[in-house]
This record gives C-alpha cells, structure tokens and sequence, in this order.
C-alpha cells in the first residue's frame, strides 16, 4: 500500500498587472494556514517519503512553511531538506490528474509516502478520480470545496507506482484549515 498526500499552495496575493503568475507569493493568512496544515500533519504522524511541489512561488513557500514541522526534533531543518526528495517541477502548474498520475507512475518503488503540492482545479480532480467512490468519499468536503491549504490523505490499493489508476485509493481524511 502506498499513501498520498494532496495539498492545495496556501493562500496568494493576486498577480499585480505585468507580473507572472509563477511570482504570486504567499498572504499572511496563507502562511498561517499552510503552518496550521504543517502542525496538522506532524500531529498526525503524516510524514511523506518525497515531495512533489508545483514551481511557483506560492507552492515553493507553502513547502517551506510546512517542512520545518515534519522535522523530527533532534534534527534541523537542512537535515530533512537533505534526507526528504523534493522536487520543483513546472510540470505540476495547473496539471490535470491525468498527467499527476503519469508523473507518479514513474516513482522510485522506495518511496512509500508521496506529498504533491500543487494548484486546482488539478489536486482536487486527483484527488477525487483517485478516491473512487463510496459513502466516504461522497460525503466528503472534497466534492463541495477544496480551498487553499486543503489536504486530501489517501490510502492506495498499490504495492507500486506503476500500477497507479483511477479508483485505487480510499479517502482516508480532508483536513480544511480554519481560513479565517
């Protein structure tokens, strides 16, 4: 079995006229959110083997908020920046899930725990294509809002990546920080 972890970028300031969308950084509720998320998740004992993280600047600084609470607490933070692969991909910017699950087809079999940081309608369209159906998953917050800061945890009914296809997860939780 394999888990996913689904995370939408934390909240952005617009695109000021003549700037790229790529540079849209992080709004102080965004930060503080993308923390609680953080905390969540070590609270949890979520910790993912890689990361997958789109390469824009609000997703880059969603990870960079996050990552210091995955530390265990003996290591510093360059420790686990040097031990967890993350990878910045362009590739992840408004991708379809079709395309996430190509990219995750061709994991290394060691990793067992993937975090992908990404932008919707993409993470969400993933995250419900892989979930399937059922009772959980159609009660669930994810087909009614996926804000920023989401998180989608699923369980997957693979031994590997390769075998990755639409409805072989089971939705275990979608934590929606308080966005207030």
């Amino acid at each position: 079995m394999k888990r996913l972890y689904l995370l939408r970028h934390a909240e952005a300031r617009p695109a000021s006229r003549g700037s790229s969308d790529f540079a849209r950084t992080l709004t102080d509720r965004g930060r503080k959110t993308a923390a609680l998320v953080a905390y969540y998740l070590r609270d949890q004992d979520y910790r993912p083997d890689m990361v997958l993280c789109s390469n824009t600047k609000r997703a880059e600084e969603t990870w960079a908020v996050i990552a210091p609470a995955l530390q265990p607490y003996e290591d510093s933070v360059e420790t686990l920046i040097e031990s967890l692969e993350v990878q910045y991909l362009k590739s992840l910017y408004l991708a379809t899930p079709e395309t996430m699950i190509m990219l995750m087809r061709t994991l290394p079999e060691t990793t067992n725990s993937l975090l992908i940081v990404g932008h919707n309608p993409g993470i969400q369209s993933l995250a419900i294509t892989l979930a399937g159906s059922g009772e959980a998953v159609a009660d669930a917050p994810l087909y009614r809002d996926f804000p920023p800061t989401a998180l989608a945890v699923l369980n997957l009914e693979i031994t590997t990546w390769a075998a990755l296809e639409e409805g072989c997860g089971r939705l275990l939780e979608v934590a929606i920080p308080d966005q207030s």
